[in-house]
């Protein structure tokens, strides 16, 4: 709620959250080659069926784009050539809503579609906590050029 542009929290309750989020996605982005021309896919994955308001989604990732521009992504988040929403995966078994942010050079953008179809498909298959593992380990052990938070 403290990083919802929506949330009704003291501006300080709101500051700590927000650093803390922007540190927490720079210290999973360390070690990452810099893209050059970036393509980014944002994937909703959801625990309870509910609408959200996509603009206020974005609003609410934005320390997350800051965190992994802080950990070289690359130059700046201006440089990201395009933006993809995906349509969020549904499944109980979550637990709790997350978001899925994926990176990759240009032309590397149907590899990463292929593992989001794989992602959707191992949901769909009632397993989707394994088919997130699997997507998490295809991105770190693939290319150094593309990546998944």
């Amino acid at each position: 709620a403290a990083l919802s542009p929506n949330g009704r929290v003291h501006y300080m309750v709101k500051h700590r959250a927000v650093r803390k989020y922007r540190e927490l996605a720079r210290y999973l982005g360390l070690g990452q080659k810099r893209l050059q021309n970036p393509v980014c896919a944002l994937l909703p994955l959801t625990a309870v069926k509910r609408r959200r308001d996509l603009d206020n989604v974005l609003a609410a990732l934005k320390p997350a784009f800051d965190g992994v521009t802080d950990a070289g992504w690359w130059s700046d988040d201006s440089a990201i050539t395009e933006h993809h929403v995906l349509p969020e995966i549904h499944h109980p078994l979550w637990g709790e809503n997350g978001i899925l942010l994926m990176a990759c050079e240009r032309d590397e953008l149907p590899t990463m579609q292929a593992a989001v179809a794989r992602l959707r498909d191992g949901a769909a298959a009632g397993a989707p906590n394994e088919a997130v593992g699997a997507l998490l380990a295809a991105s770190s052990s693939s290319s150094p050029r593309s990546r998944t938070m």
